[in-house]
């Protein structure tokens, strides 16, 4: 049965949604980037060189970004469900501290270690 704490939730709920709008924001400029829709590619070659390791940099951001977004609806959906509090491991409750450091956090201490 999933313990529901009414003082938490919403605390938490915004936490992730706040967390969430950052996420996509990000996403929506790593594309943009990728795209080059954001800025002219350069004909100098010294600064095309750095254009392509800031590339490289807004590439290896895109599947880290594209998780913690998987992550964070995730949790949204156990909110909505009542299951914010319960690890989905042990169904043991997930101590208040825990989840307002690691408000996406679907498992216990116990269990993530």
């Amino acid at each position: 049965m999933a313990v529901r704490n009414a003082e938490q939730d919403p605390e938490i709920e915004a936490q992730l949604r706040e967390q969430l709008a950052t996420l996509e924001g990000r996403l929506a400029r790593i594309t943009a980037h990728q795209m080059n829709t954001d800025r002219e590619v350069s004909h100098d070659w010294p600064d095309r060189a750095i254009e392509v390791q800031n590339d490289e940099v807004v590439e290896a951001l895109l599947p880290r970004t594209r998780v913690e977004i998987a992550a964070i609806r995730h949790a949204l959906s156990r909110i909505a469900a009542g299951e914010a509090l319960t690890c989905e491991s042990c169904g043991k409750r997930i101590p208040s501290k825990r989840l307002a450091i690691i408000p996406e956090t679907r498992h216990c201490a116990s269990c993530a270690a």
